[in-house]
């Protein structure tokens, strides 16, 4: 009998896990860059929309996380991991800023997309990162302690033979 805490051995012909971490400094300048390097990573049989999808999300993750979670005033990293394994997308932000409250990220009061997209001058300037984060991955879990944060956003996605 496996102890159900230790990882089973992939099957033959199992693909292996691909995973990939690292770091930057928490600056919007660098965002974009750890959004293309998480396009590197995710192979190409991933659909389009699902790379699109989660750009956005760990975009507004991250610009998150630099605005409120550090700050303008602080100087500070964030460490991102990605796995895949099994047809499900894993990333992880772990930042040492300020923790955002369960009521903000869990809420009911999260903004909704009410809004004209044709009407730019009228568009919403914020508020809607963590409804966008929501609705492009499937779960989003968060926990902080002892200083640290964890953001795990998850994407179950369907490979397509063509990669879009």
């Amino acid at each position: 009998m496996t102890d159900p805490t230790t990882p089973s051995m992939p099957l033959p012909g199992d693909k292996p896990v691909r995973r990939a971490s690292f770091m930057f400094e928490a600056t919007l300048e660098d965002v974009s860059r750890v959004a293309q390097a998480l396009r590197f990573f995710i192979p190409p049989e991933v659909p389009e929309q699902a790379k699109s999808e989660m750009e956005i999300g760990v975009v507004e993750a991250m610009t998150n996380i630099v605005k409120h979670g550090y700050g303008s005033s602080e100087q500070g990293v964030i460490e991102v991991s990605y796995s895949l394994s099994a047809g499900v997308i894993t990333i992880e932000l772990r930042d040492q800023g300020k923790p955002i409250s369960s009521d903000a990220l869990f809420g009911d009061d999260l903004a909704v997309f009410d809004f004209d997209p044709e009407d730019i001058a009228n568009l919403p300037e914020s508020g809607m990162g963590l409804s966008l984060m929501k609705s492009t991955f499937d779960q989003i879990d968060y926990q902080s302690a002892d200083g640290s944060n964890l953001l795990r956003m998850v994407k179950h996605v369907q490979a397509s033979a063509a990669g879009e």
